[in-house]
């Protein structure tokens, strides 16, 4: 696999900082990287700055289905993240360090929300935290119909979020009704019509906190792989944050769809 697109390509390498320089010469963007940071997110993702140009780098695994766990050896995809002291706007380091240092996990999802909008230009987006009955519950979303899922509580064995989570695995979704994993009924309760979907689950040492959605992606194509890999990073984040908080038990009132 070797395609290129809008800043990512795909290489298959012996481990991750082999891929790295790989990807970095198929880009035509030769470096030196005698000098780096390197961050393993929770999901088991590289996060990499060259600490002499500040310049960002994420590597992740495209073995098998996104979110697999597996360290991302063999083949694996080279993200590339616009500098934020080139370009003159917010790194994804930065909306990361945002979500870890959030003083409550409400902020952090709020943070984390927020970070989104900018990195996978979406309609709408959602976090669903697992409870200690195993039901999901969302703790924050925006865009349309958002108003109506705020302390709405799904069972955990229904639709993408709750695929999601039981497995630990990502899905990405171009067309979500052609998809049986799709609960439709959702729809009719936001009056909202999901068109492309991607979940990712919070997971941080084999638990699972939860999930996270975008929905609709803004470009007519769809979430790219770039949309993909960065939301991917805050999701690690947010799971890490998450994991510092006790597993919330179901509230009194709870509004079970």
């Amino acid at each position: 696999m070797h395609s290129l697109q809008a800043g990512s390509v795909d290489v298959q390498a012996e481990n991750w900082l082999t891929a790295l320089g790989l990807g970095l010469g198929k880009l035509g963007l030769v470096t030196d990287l005698t000098s780096i940071a390197c961050e393993t997110l929770p999901n088991g993702h590289i996060l990499v700055r060259d600490a002499r140009t500040g310049a960002g780098y994420s590597v992740v695994s495209i073995g098998g289905e996104l979110g697999d766990q597996d360290e991302p050896t063999g083949e694996a995809e080279l993200s590339i993240i616009p500098d934020a002291a080139v370009y003159g706007t917010v790194g994804l380091e930065d909306y990361v360090d945002e979500v870890l240092a959030a003083p409550t996990a409400d902020e952090a999802i709020r943070r984390a929300l927020g970070a989104l909008r900018d990195l996978a230009p979406s309609e709408s987006g959602a976090v669903l935290r697992r409870h200690t009955d195993g039901w999901l519950g969302f703790e924050g979303a925006f865009g349309p119909g958002a108003d109506r899922l705020a302390g709405l509580v799904i069972p955990p064995d229904i639709g993408v979020a709750g695929f999601s989570v039981k497995r630990m695995i990502a899905v990405s979704l171009r067309d979500a009704y052609a998809d049986p994993r799709f609960f439709k009924q959702m729809d009719a309760f936001t009056g909202y019509t999901t068109r492309s979907l991607v979940c990712m689950p919070l997971v941080v040492e084999g638990v699972c906190y939860g999930c996270l959605e975008v929905i609709n992606a803004t470009a007519p194509m769809g979430f790219s792989r770039d949309n993909i890999a960065d939301t991917d990073v805050i999701v690690g984040a947010l799971a890490k944050r998450l994991a510092q908080e006790p597993i919330p038990t179901p509230p009194n009132a709870q509004r079970r769809f």
